[in-house]
């Protein structure tokens, strides 16, 4: 899997730079929103991804349609398997956990392998 920016238009016609993902069988997935030039730690950072943007859409080709992607997002394989995964998920088919409640989890486990070990030096 890999991702790109590239210049979109959506159904509105307007344009915004967006990231797309994409592997060998296509795009499967793009960001909701345009890019946002804020939350960088320093200013050499916004100019590196300011450069990512720019090498990236100078040298794309076309425009992209939201809507044909969207229309044609739904086939990709990765994304049949995400439904597939979030309808078993739903079904109660895959068990799932909060991340708190597994991580409180590692965190007991963790403790009791502690007390294990100093159990075992006396």
């Amino acid at each position: 899997m890999c991702f790109s920016y590239r210049i979109l238009k959506d159904k509105d016609g307007l344009f915004s730079v967006k990231e797309i993902y994409y592997d060998d069988d296509g795009i499967w997935a793009f960001t909701e929103n345009g890019m946002s030039l804020s939350g960088f730690e320093s200013k050499e950072d916004i100019i590196a991804d300011v450069k990512l943007i720019l090498k990236a859409i100078e040298h794309q080709a076309d425009v992209l349609n939201e809507e044909t992607i969207l229309k044609d997002a739904p086939l990709h394989p990765r994304n049949i398997e995400l439904n597939d995964t979030w309808e078993k998920i739903k079904s109660g088919e895959i068990k799932t956990i909060p991340l708190n409640k597994l991580l409180d989890e590692f965190k007991e486990e963790k403790e009791e392998k502690n007390k294990d070990k100093q159990r075992n030096l006396f």
